[in-house]
């Protein structure tokens, strides 16, 4: 037997043993990329410091009851469960970096565990660590570091949609998953109110199952959809109208003022639409260079030099130019929502015609993509969002894009005796996650700089050759 065979059987009998250390690979990969390549320690800023350096220490003085409620000084907001935290545990740890890390590794444990819990799969876990470990969608914490709260929020999101799998999964009427679930919901609730995403997400999603399973005559799921459902609904009321009764709404003008607001109800309309298609590409070109994605004449030539070619035709309208280059990728944008529609409805008619494994979970992590971020989708349009390139906010559907990733490995490694190049695939997706981590952050720091948002520091590629380069200088 070749070595590479005894490998091979090794690993499929030692399937959890395999699991731990690449999971241990990955948050050594992690760790490198974050706290060497970024330079985290020097490039991202103690957020309170900068934010809210003159309240902190009134906060931190009430009853501790009182930190579990919306925070007037912190612009109302409800984030009891992470960015509450933030303060005591950067002081535990000595450094705010150092938080940022750990955090980092958090959430990649978090989303190897949760995901081998839930399906058993090696190819499926790994694939999820990777992306965990190597995604860019929360680069702009270096522009707002307050964002570091992220990895909670979504290591929460993991740990509810483990609990929500395994309730409806697992026939054990003692079934200890309840309390997970429940209390993975309480933190996650607690912890944004970016949570109404799942909400969403179940409203939308829920009542095609609960057609399906009656359709079928599954009494049981039906039961559990609806107890699910209710649940999750109830929460939402009571959360909203705490939230509306103590009064820490957002005024006009700020970030996040709403398309309620418009005098006009066509312009919210018309808003809400490009917040949709912008929230949907952000989210599906998260793993994808820059380069493929938006427009390389803009990033590379500059719109100074594109009005210039011109050479001064219809001089005094030339501003239009720059403006076809940076909104280019919405053409792109168009055809990729039809193509992801399309391949939805066909597996929404194919779990219609018989509610099989393979075809479910893909199309619940699809929903959670096309779901996107809701709470944003109503906010309205911002000149930030003229690129996309802000995936912190649409942090949601992001993991939904990580799932989907992480399953299609899974079925294409279950099915490989059918498909030769499946392994030659399954490598081109990890490769992909790993060069984008390199990649992306130029397209990034170029749409904050552009849009006028910040300013992103790391450069992980020019570090990285700088490492290797060094033994021959």
């Amino acid at each position: 037997m070749s070595f590479v065979k005894q490998i091979s059987q090794w690993i499929r009998q030692h399937q959890f043993k395999t699991l731990l250390i690449g999971l241990m690979v990955l948050l050594l990969g992690n760790f490198v990329l974050r706290a060497v390549l970024e330079d985290s320690a020097h490039n991202l800023i103690y957020y309170f410091k900068i934010a809210y350096a003159d309240t902190l220490s009134n906060v931190y003085s009430r009853p501790w009851y009182q930190l579990l409620l919306p925070i007037k000084e912190w612009t109302g907001s409800w984030t009891s469960t992470s960015l509450v935290l933030l303060p005591p545990l950067t002081n535990f740890l000595g450094s705010y970096s150092t938080l940022y890390i750990l955090l980092n590794l958090v959430f990649v444990s978090v989303a190897v565990l949760t995901s081998w819990f839930a399906f058993r799969s090696l190819i499926f876990s790994l694939t999820m660590g990777l992306c965990a470990a190597f995604t860019t969608y929360n680069y702009h914490v270096y522009s707002c570091s307050g964002s570091v709260n992220q990895y909670l929020i979504v290591s929460y999101l993991l740990m509810v949609l483990l609990g929500h799998y395994k309730l409806l999964t697992t026939r054990d009427k003692r079934n200890w998953w309840r309390g997970f679930w429940g209390v993975s919901l309480l933190l996650y609730v607690l912890s944004y109110e970016g949570w109404l995403d799942y909400v969403v997400y179940l409203w939308l999603t829920i009542p095609f199952f609960l057609f399906v399973t009656r359709k079928h005559g599954d009494t049981r799921q039906f039961n559990h959809l609806v107890k699910i459902l209710s649940i999750v609904t109830v929460t939402a009321l009571i959360y909203v109208v705490l939230k509306v009764k103590l009064g820490y709404g957002q005024s006009a003008g700020s970030e996040s003022d709403t398309i309620f607001n418009y005098k006009y109800p066509i312009v919210g309309l018309e808003d809400l639409i490009g917040n949709v298609i912008t929230i949907f590409y952000t989210i599906i070109t998260v793993f994808i260079p820059g380069e493929l994605i938006s427009s390389n004449s803009l990033r590379f030539i500059g719109d100074k030099k594109l009005i210039a070619m011109q050479n001064g035709y219809h001089a005094d309208k030339s501003f239009l130019v720059p403006m076809h280059h940076l909104f280019l990728w919405r053409f792109y944008a168009g055809f990729a929502l039809a193509v992801f529609l399309y391949w939805l409805s066909k597996l929404g008619r194919s779990i219609l015609q018989k509610p099989v494994f393979q075809n479910i979970v893909p199309f619940c992590f699809m929903m959670m993509i096309i779901t996107g971020a809701p709470m944003h989708a109503i906010v309205k349009w911002r000149p930030m969002h003229a690129l996309p390139y802000m995936g912190y906010h649409f942090y949601f559907g992001v993991i939904g894009v990580m799932l989907l990733m992480a399953y299609c490995c899974h079925w294409l490694y279950a099915n490989r005796s059918k498909h030769r190049w499946a392994w030659g695939l399954i490598c081109l997706i990890w490769v992909d996650v790993l060069l984008c981590a390199f990649l992306k952050p130029p397209y990034l720091s170029f749409a904050v700089k552009y849009l006028g948002v910040g300013a992103y520091a790391p450069r992980p590629l020019k570090v990285l050759l700088k490492l290797l380069s060094a033994p021959f200088r």
